[in-house]
C-alpha cells in the first residue's frame, strides 16, 4: 500500500512516519460476470446496488500492507531499494561538499579579490555569497517542484539539470577574480537547482511503507553530514596550495593564478560523477512517466551486465517474499485512490517498477491549504535560521581575533560592549575552518547512527520536532561568547588550545543535536501535508482525510447535469381542474386523458439505448427489476435520545454520515428508479459525480462516443473518465420522485433513509446486453486506517444533518419506509 497520508496532521509512530487514513478508489475495468449465477462470494452482496439480477460481480481482494510488529524494529540492512537509495544519497552528497567546501576558504577568497577591503566588508560579502546560492534555490524551488511533477520532465531530469548546473557554477567560481563573479556563478548554481525537495520525493516515492521511512528519510541528513565532514576537510586542504605547500606548488603557475580553483574542480568532478550516476542508473518516479524510454537506465543495465560477466534483463521474475499491495493504487484526488487493474493472485510477481498510482494533477491554487501554508512556514523558518547560522559560523571561524592594541584608527578597533556587543572572531585558517566544519558532521552522524532512531521512536515525530527545537535559540545566543574563551597564543594569532576546541565542540554539538532531530521530521511533516501525489515535488508528499458533502432537496433544475427527476410537476392541480381550464398545464407538456379523468405528463424522462456502440456488438435489451433496498442509514433525531452520551460543555453531538463505498455508471444506458411505499415520509439518498476528462488508463474501459441523430435524447455524454469527486453531490428524494441516471452518468446504489430493518421497493427500468463491463462499471472507495478504531468518520461522506431530518419527518415521528 502507499504511504503517503492524505490527513494533513501527524501522529507520533513507534518507528515510522505518522499513520493516517487514505480513501482508496479502487478501478475494476473489466469486471466479469457470471448471468444466471447466485453469488458465492463469503461476503454477502451490498444491498442496494442495481446489478442486474443474477449477476456476480468479481471484485478486487482487499490488498493488504505489511505492518511491523512491536519489539521488531527495522534495521538498516531491512531498507528496501538500496540500489536506488545509493544512488540518492550520492546525489546529495555532492551538495553538502560543495558548499561546505566553499566555507573553509571564502573569507580569503574574498580578500584575494581585493586586499584593501576590510574584514567587516569581508564579512558581509561572504555572507551575501554564501546566501546568494540558498536565495536563488527559494525563488526556483516552487518552479523545479512544478517541473519535477510534470509528465514532460519528471524528477529524474530535474535532478540532473541541478547537478549540470551546480557543477558549472563550481567551474566558473573556480576561475573567479572577482566578488560580482564569484556571486553570478554562485546564483547560478541556485537558480538551477531545485534537488534537495525532488530527493526528498523520491525518497517518499521509493521507499513506501511506512515502517522502513523513519530511517530512509534519515539517509539525507545523515549524508549532509557525511558531506559537511569531507567537504571543510578538503577545501582546507586544497585551497590555495602554492601558498600552503610552496615546496611543491609553489613554481606552478596555475596555483599562482587561481590559488582557490582546486577545491572547486574537485568539487565539479564529484557533481559529474553523481550526475552520471542519476543518468545511468536511477530510476523515475514519477507516475506518469514509468513508461517512458530510459536511454540511460538501458545503457546502465547493460554496463552493470558487462562488467558483472552476463547480460541483464533476466528472463524469470521472483515471487514476492511476502504479502504486498494486490492493487495498483496511491492517492488521487482529494483522498481518492485509483488502482490500474484488478489483482489477479496474491501470488502476483512483484513488479520491478512502481505500478501506476494516479493520473489526475491537482488544481495549482489547491495546493495551499491551511495545513501546507503552516507547514510550509515552520519548514522555512528552521531552513531560515539554519542557513544563517551556517552563513555566520564560517565568517565567525575566519574573522580575525579582536585585538585592543590596534589603534583607533583601525577599521577593526570597533568598541566591545559586553556582554551583548562584540567584535572579531577566532582568526581561523582555512585548515582549521575546515576541521571546525567538519566537527558538524562527525557529531551528526554518531547521533543519527546511535541516538536518532531509538529516541525519535520514543518520541514520535511531532514531539522530537517540538522539543529539539528549543536547542537553537540556547545555541545562537552562546556563540559569540567563543570570542572570550582563552586561547594560547596572543591576538591577533588565531585563537588555539584544548578550550577554544573544547568550547566549539561543545557549542556545535547542542545546534547538531537539535538539527538531527529537527530536520528529518520537519521533512516527514512537509511529506506529509501535500493535498496530493502529483503536486508532491511541488511542496514536498498529503492533504485532507475526509470528503464530507451535504445534502440537498432532489430538483429538476439541480439534477440537470446527471439525469431527470421524474415527478408530478403540477401536483396541485387536480383533472377536473385542468379539463375545466386548459391553461393551468400551460407550459407542461400535459394532455388530458381517460375521458377526463387523469392528466398525462408526457416525456418526463428520456431513455436511451446506445448498445449498438458496445465493443462486444451484443443489442441490448430493456429490463424491468425490482430492487428491495434495505435502510442504510438512519433519519437524525433532532433531539439525541436520552441514553445518548453528554458531550461535554461547549461540544455537539456529531453530526450523522453516511459512508459513500462505491460508485457505479451504466455507460450505454440510462436508468430510472421508481420507488414504491405508500408511506410519503419516505426519503431516499441520491449521490451522483460528474466525470473527469479520460486519461490513457482509462481507455480499456468501453463507452459510447455519439448519440444517434434520431435519438430522443439530447443529454451530453459523459466520456470515460472517473468520478469527480470535487463536485460529488447528494440529493435526498421523496418518496413522490422518482430518477433517471443519464447514460454513463457516476451515481451510488440507492441508499434507503430509515429504521433499521426497513426497506423500500424500486423498479427499476434499464438496457442491459449480459457484458459484464459494457453493462456497469464500478468504482470502489474506502477509508482505509492503520489505527485501530477508525470509524465511519473517515471516508467520503454524506451529512445527514437538519435537512433530512425536516424533509423526513412527519407529526414528531421518524419516518418508516
Amino acid at each position: 500500500m502507499s504511504d503517503h497520508n492524505v490527513n494533513g496532521e501527524v501522529a507520533a509512530p513507534d518507528n515510522a512516519v505518522g499513520e493516517h487514513d487514505d480513501i482508496r478508489l479502487a478501478r475494476l475495468p473489466s469486471p466479469e460476470r457470471l448471468p444466471g449465477r447466485a453469488s458465492e462470494s463469503a461476503s454477502p452482496p451490498e444491498q442496494g446496488r442495481d446489478d442486474l439480477p443474477g449477476d456476480v460481480p468479481v471484485r478486487s481482494p482487499d490488498s493488504s500492507s505489511q505492518t511491523t510488529r512491536p519489539g521488531n524494529p527495522v534495521s538498516w540492512k531491512d531498507l528496501p531499494r538500496k540500489d536506488q537509495l545509493c544512488v540518492i544519497t550520492l546525489s546529495r552528497l555532492s551538495e553538502p561538499l560543495v558548499q561546505t567546501s566553499i566555507q573553509s576558504y571564502m573569507f580569503y577568497q574574498l580578500k584575494w579579490f581585493d586586499p584593501t577591503l576590510p574584514d567587516s566588508v569581508i564579512s558581509s560579502q561572504a555572507g551575501i555569497l554564501y546566501a546568494s546560492f540558498t536565495a536563488a534555490q527559494f525563488i526556483t524551488a516552487m518552479m523545479w517542484g512544478r517541473i519535477a511533477d510534470s509528465s514532460r520532465f519528471g524528477r529524474k531530469t530535474v535532478l540532473m539539470i541541478g547537478l549540470a548546473g551546480t557543477m558549472l557554477s563550481c567551474i566558473g567560481f573556480a576561475f573567479s577574480t572577482s566578488f560580482a563573479q564569484a556571486l553570478f556563478f554562485r546564483s547560478i548554481g541556485g537558480i538551477t537547482n531545485g534537488n534537495v525537495g525532488v530527493l526528498r520525493t523520491m525518497i517518499s516515492e521509493t521507499v513506501r511503507e511506512k515502517k522502513y521511512q523513519s530511517r530512509a528519510f534519515l539517509l539525507l541528513p545523515m549524508t549532509f553530514n557525511i558531506g559537511v565532514i569531507i567537504g571543510p576537510i578538503l577545501g582546507g586542504i586544497l585551497s590555495d596550495p602554492a601558498g600552503s605547500y610552496p615546496s611543491l606548488f609553489g613554481h606552478i603557475d596555475f596555483f599562482n593564478r587561481f590559488p582557490y580553483a582546486t577545491p572547486n574542480l574537485v568539487s565539479a568532478f564529484f557533481l559529474f560523477c553523481a550526475m552520471l550516476g542519476v543518468w545511468l542508473f536511477l530510476e523515475e518516479t514519477l507516475d506518469s512517466r514509468l513508461d517512458k524510454r530510459d536511454r540511460g537506465l538501458e545503457l546502465g543495465r547493460w554496463l552493470r551486465g558487462l562488467l558483472s560477466g552476463h547480460r541483464s534483463g533476466a528472463a524469470y521474475m521472483p515471487l514476492a517474499s511476502q504479502d504486498t499491495s494486490s492493487d495498483f493504487d496511491v492517492p488521487h484526488l482529494d483522498g481518492l485512490r485509483y488502482s490500474g487493474q484488478p489483482s489477479i493472485s496474491d501470488a502476483t510477481p512483484t513488479p520491478k517498477h512502481p505500478r501506476r498510482r494516479y493520473t489526475q494533477r491537482l488544481a495549482f491554487r489547491r495546493i495551499f491549504t491551511a495545513n501546507v501554508v503552516s507547514t510550509l512556514t515552520s519548514s522555512f523558518l528552521l531552513a531560515f535560521h539554519l542557513g544563517t547560522f551556517n552563513s555566520l559560523w564560517f565568517v565567525f571561524l575566519s574573522t580575525p581575533v579582536y585585538d585592543p592594541a590596534r589603534g583607533p584608527e583601525s577599521p577593526e578597533a570597533l568598541e566591545r560592549r559586553l556582554p551583548f556587543i562584540f567584535t572579531g572572531g577566532l582568526g581561523l585558517r582555512p585548515p582549521q575552518v575546515g576541521m571546525a566544519m567538519a566537527t558538524l558532521g562527525m557529531i551528526g552522524i554518531g547521533l543519527q547512527l546511535g541516538i536518532y532512531p531509538r529516541l525519535s521512536a520514543w518520541l514520535g515525530t511531532v514531539k522530537s520536532w517540538r522539543l529539539f527545537l528549543l536547542v537553537f535559540p540556547f545555541t545562537y545566543f552562546m556563540v559569540p561568547y567563543l570570542s572570550l574563551v582563552p586561547s594560547v597564543s596572543p591576538p591577533p594569532h588565531p585563537k588555539d588550545g584544548f578550550a577554544v576546541w573544547a568550547a566549539i565542540v561543545g557549542l556545535v554539538s547542542f545546534q547538531v543535536i537539535g538539527r538531527t532531530f529537527a530536520l528529518p521530521a520537519q521533512t516527514i511533516l512537509v511529506n506529509n501535508c501535500s493535498p496530493h501525489p502529483s503536486v508532491l515535488g511541488t511542496i514536498h508528499g498529503i492533504g485532507q482525510s475526509r470528503i464530507v458533502i451535504d445534502t440537498v432537496p432532489l430538483t429538476p433544475e439541480a439534477f440537470a447535469p446527471f439525469g431527470d427527476v421524474v415527478q408530478n410537476p403540477r401536483p396541485d392541480v387536480h383533472p377536473a381542474s385542468a379539463v375545466a381550464a386548459p391553461s393551468l398545464l400551460t407550459p407542461i407538456d400535459a394532455v388530458i386523458a381517460n375521458q377526463g379523468s387523469a392528466i398525462k405528463y408526457q416525456h418526463v424522462s428520456r431513455q436511451v439505448n446506445l448498445y449498438d456502440q458496445a465493443p462486444s456488438g451484443r443489442p441490448g435489451s430493456a429490463i424491468m427489476s425490482i430492487f428491495a433496498c434495505a435502510a442504510r442509514a438512519r433519519i437524525p433525531d433532532s433531539h439525541p435520545p436520552v441514553s445518548a452520551p453528554d458531550p461535554g460543555p461547549g461540544q455537539k453531538n456529531p453530526e450523522p454520515t453516511f459512508a459513500v463505498s462505491v460508485l457505479e455508471r451504466h455507460p450505454f444506458t440510462t436508468q430510472t428508479f421508481v420507488p414504491l411505499t405508500a408511506n410519503p415520509a419516505a426519503r431516499y439518498l441520491v449521490v451522483v459525480a460528474p466525470t473527469l476528462p479520460p486519461k490513457d488508463s482509462d481507455a480499456s474501459l468501453p463507452v459510447p462516443d455519439h448519440l444517434p441523430p434520431s435519438a430522443d435524447y439530447r443529454r451530453p455524454l459523459p466520456g470515460g473518465g472517473m468520478p469527480d469527486l470535487r463536485r460529488l453531490r447528494a440529493f435526498v428524494a421523496t418518496a413522490a420522485q422518482a430518477v433517471t441516471y443519464g447514460a454513463g452518468t457516476w451515481h451510488a446504489p440507492m441508499v434507503a433513509l430509515g429504521e433499521e430493518g426497513t426497506a423500500v421497493d424500486f423498479v427499476v427500468l434499464q438496457f442491459a446486453n449480459g457484458v459484464g463491463v459494457e453493462d456497469c462499471q464500478e468504482v470502489f472507495l474506502e477509508a482505509e486506517s492503520s489505527r485501530p478504531g477508525t470509524g465511519p468518520e473517515e471516508g467520503v461522506l454524506v451529512k445527514l444533518g437538519s435537512l433530512v431530518e425536516q424533509q423526513g419527518r412527519q407529526s414528531g415521528n421518524l419516518p418508516r419506509l
